[in-house]
């Protein structure tokens, strides 16, 4: 996957228009822009992280798509696995997840952050494997 030396980051993409984000994402491909970066978390997201990943990956043929931080206490594994799974492969392979251990809502969970998200990933990989 190249992600290019500029990107873009945007709530635009997540919580603008939807035919408008498509069309922009397209425009910034044309106009040789590496990747997007649509803005905001799955929880004050609407439209859910893969599925605005989903669509400006639809929208573009090259461009990079990267999700800016799913929070491992809003998306178990299995449902991660799944929705990245449910892309066809030509679009996962360019598609990069990000993935977080804090959000203010979640400070009460955050005590051992990295065995939490090591645990996370162990159970995305086992995930990935069945899926």
């Amino acid at each position: 996957m190249e992600l290019g030396m500029t990107g873009i980051w945007s709530l635009a993409f997540t919580h603008g228009d939807r035919a408008e984000a498509r069309d922009a994402a397209a425009e910034l491909e044309e106009l040789g822009y590496g990747s997007v970066w649509p803005g905001g978390s799955p929880g004050g997201n609407p439209r859910g992280d893969l599925v605005t990943a989903a669509e400006v990956l639809a929208a573009t043929n090259r461009i990079a798509v990267t999700t800016a931080c799913v929070s491992i206490w809003e998306r178990s594994p299995k449902q991660l696995a799944a929705a990245y799974h449910a892309l066809p492969p030509h679009r996962r392979n360019r598609l990069l997840i990000g993935l977080g251990v804090s959000h203010v809502d979640f400070v009460g969970r955050y005590h051992e952050p990295y065995h939490a998200l090591r645990s996370y990933v162990d159970e995305l990989d086992a995930a990935a494997a069945t899926g």
